[in-house]
């Protein structure tokens, strides 16, 4: 994908890469459900998939049911939910709406409203959301829009002015201004379109999945088509 003159910055990038390999999901998560566990004593813990298609809906189901056999809780602290039996839960329950990575909050939230939110209504129920990894940007969109809270690891922007892992702004600049320049060349028509040259809707994010990458991460880690313009393919 690149010139040799490239290497070194390209390199730079991939080393700021956080890579979430099977087992380091599980630990994440494991993580995570104790915390909420331990926050809502006396509560049952429901962990309901967020309903997303496809190869992350489905890794994100079998990890949680890895995990919550694993922690070995009673049914009546911890199980595992789907939108089926949604209308049978008790009161008092916390439901914790299970995703791999949140990007802007968007997904989660859309699920919640369409989904979930109408059918718990009036039955105090708390809902948060259980993720592997998730923006802060993710957070506060969801705790402004629906008043959710987020479990996982958080992330700020890779090019964000203060705390951004390539450092100061002098260090940061041309790392971002060769990610742009790369990613633009993958989507020329960006102004038109949520997915940015430095991921959807310019988030920013520098986290891989075994099971997948999201696009919210820098499109030159999971761009795998032809590059517009060209008969070559950019290798992710």
């Amino acid at each position: 994908n690149f010139d040799e003159s490239e290497w070194a910055m390209a390199l730079n990038v991939l080393d700021k890469v956080v890579y979430y390999s099977s087992d380091r999901i599980d630990e994440a998560l494991k993580y995570d459900i104790e915390r909420i566990v331990k926050t809502h004593p006396g509560e049952h813990i429901y962990v309901l998939p967020s309903g997303n298609v496809g190869k992350s809906g489905n890794a994100m189901a079998y990890h949680a049911k890895k995990v919550i056999e694993a922690l070995g809780l009673p049914e009546s602290v911890l199980s595992l939910l789907n939108l089926k039996n949604l209308d049978g839960i008790k009161k008092n329950a916390v439901i914790a709406l299970l995703d791999d990575f949140s990007g802007t909050g968007e997904s989660i939230g859309k699920f919640y409203n369409e989904s979930v939110k109408d059918r718990v209504e009036g039955k105090q129920i708390e809902v948060c959301a259980l993720t592997v990894a998730y923006m802060k940007k993710a957070a506060d969109y969801l705790m402004e829009t629906s008043s959710i809270a987020v479990y996982g690891t958080c992330y700020d922007s890779a090019f964000a002015r203060r705390g951004s892992v390539f450092g100061y702004e002098k260090n940061m600049k041309p790392v971002r201004d060769f990610c742009f320049k790369k990613g633009e060349m993958l989507f020329p028509d960006w102004k038109n379109t949520d997915l940015k040259p430095l991921g959807y809707k310019n988030s920013q994010a520098l986290i891989c999945f075994e099971h997948t990458t999201p696009n919210n991460t820098l499109p030159i880690l999971w761009y795998d088509e032809t590059i517009p313009g060209s008969d070559k393919r950019w290798n992710a």
